[in-house]
């Protein structure tokens, strides 16, 4: 009892038909793996080129923050300094001669005392028919400043910058006998 059953065959036709499909399955499988593999290609190598243009611009980058360091230190120790310095201001002043008349001379002299702050002299002459001059002198730790200015004719303002220093030696020459002078020290 052993019955032989017979083969079930495929139609030939299907089977070439199943054939085309597989052949056609894996050709555009094929395809769509050559696609896939150039452009993962293409995005690696754009990663590549970016790479090679990003490496120099961090080299760039780095030494720039290098420069921003120092600068700020440089910033840093100069603040340091500065703050050690005794800065002046022309917001404080003193009147150390007001409206002086020269009497009879046509010359007068001042010898001014204890210049604690860098600033500046301002010395005004006042002298009727005359052009006066205005000779300033001071010393600095044995650094001498003498400064010698001549006036328009009728006198005017002459200013003079002053370090810290213990006195100032100020000369009006060549006024009229009826000049003024007015000395300000601004701090």
């Amino acid at each position: 009892m052993n019955e032989i059953k017979p083969k079930k065959m495929v139609r030939r036709n299907v089977a070439i038909a199943l054939g085309i499909i597989c052949i056609i399955l894996i050709a555009g499988l094929g395809g769509v793996a050559t696609f896939y593999m150039s452009v993962i290609t293409d995005r690696d190598n754009t990663i590549t080129s970016k790479d090679e243009q990003i490496s120099p611009l961090n080299f760039i980058i780095r030494d720039q923050n290098e420069t921003i360091s120092s600068l700020n230190n440089q910033v840093a120790s100069l603040q340091s300094q500065a703050s050690n310095l005794h800065i002046w201001s022309t917001e404080n002043s003193t009147v150390l001669v007001n409206n002086e008349s020269f009497g009879d001379a046509p010359s007068r002299g001042w010898s001014l005392r204890d210049f604690s702050y860098a600033g500046y002299v301002s010395v005004l002459v006042l002298s009727n028919d005359h052009s006066p001059d205005v000779e300033f002198y001071y010393d600095v730790n044995g650094t001498p400043f003498d400064h010698k200015i001549s006036l328009d004719f009728g006198g005017g303002t002459v200013v003079f910058p002053v370090l810290p220093t213990q006195f100032i030696d100020i000369q009006v020459n060549n006024a009229s006998t009826d000049a003024t002078a007015t000395i300000i020290y601004y701090h």
